[in-house]
């Protein structure tokens, strides 16, 4: 069995996984095995990460669809401020060229 999260998120790879995987008759750690195979790069690095060897695919499941929420809060978090601390720079630096610029007469 072959499946992939690709471009979808968690929570719908998990749906369509539960489809196939129920008809397939496979053991909890052969589905667990080919779900965790399947999720992107980003879930596999964090699960050897957290260190868990859970054998359960539900166990897991849960487990990608709260971690990948957390990834990405944190990672628009991270832009959101640096977008401010950029907007920032940009309105002292304004501000500071204008106060260079009255003194200056």
């Amino acid at each position: 069995m072959r499946m992939a999260q690709g471009s979808k998120g968690a929570t719908e790879y998990w749906n369509e996984y539960t489809l196939i995987a129920s008809q397939t008759g496979m053991d909890d750690a052969t589905l667990t095995y080919h779900l965790m195979t399947g999720f992107k790069t980003e879930l596999q690095d964090a699960w050897g990460m957290d260190g868990s060897d859970s054998q359960d695919p539900q166990f897991v499941a849960t487990w990608g669809i709260k971690k990948e929420t957390k990834m990405a809060a944190i990672k628009h978090n991270t832009s959101w401020d640096n977008k401010q601390w950029n907007n920032r720079i940009v309105r002292n630096l304004e501000k500071s060229k204008w106060d260079l610029s009255t003194s200056e007469r």
